[in-house]
């Protein structure tokens, strides 16, 4: 699958443009198949402006900006920061302050219906089956990847 499988719409008012990776957003769907509602939007804002986006009720939703700062529902927050939206029933409102574009990241979907732990790659329901999990993966029951050496010690400079 390649970039461009996935929708990109633009925002409003020249704003920038909204990337669906993950999930719906209004009529568009990302290709990605998905089981469970959750949703992952790259929002790339131009200089000095500003989108407003409601996750719907009952869901859980963060928003991740990996570079240049921008307002989160009036939080500055950039650098590989990460905000959690402690309730997203209202609208996150996004502001590019800056004078170049910038990324922003939001994701979510509903709260698990099971309990979940989650530890290294491994997300399972208990501290068990984490354990479990550890034991198979040191064990060599998830397969390996094949190392190949690039470099051959018989070529010369």
């Amino acid at each position: 699958m390649t970039a461009d499988a996935f929708p990109v719409i633009p925002l409003p008012n020249q704003g920038g443009s909204i990337h669906i990776l993950l999930g719906k957003f209004g009529v568009n769907e990302s290709p990605v198949e998905s089981l469970s509602h959750a949703f992952l939007y790259r929002v790339t804002l131009h200089a000095k402006s500003k989108f407003r986006i409601s996750a719907g009720q009952e869901v859980n939703c963060a928003v991740f900006v990996p570079d240049d700062p921008v307002f989160v529902n009036g939080d500055l927050i950039g650098n590989s920061q990460l905000l959690i939206v402690e309730n997203s029933a209202e609208e996150i409102i996004l502001r590019n302050p800056g004078i170049l574009n910038a990324d922003v990241f939001i994701m979510g979907g509903p709260e698990p219906s099971e309990p979940l732990v989650v530890q290294g790659p491994f997300v399972m329901n208990t501290h068990e089956e984490i354990a479990d999990a550890y034991r198979g993966f040191f064990a060599g029951e998830y397969g390996s990847i094949p190392r190949h050496n690039s470099y051959k010690s018989d070529q010369s400079p």
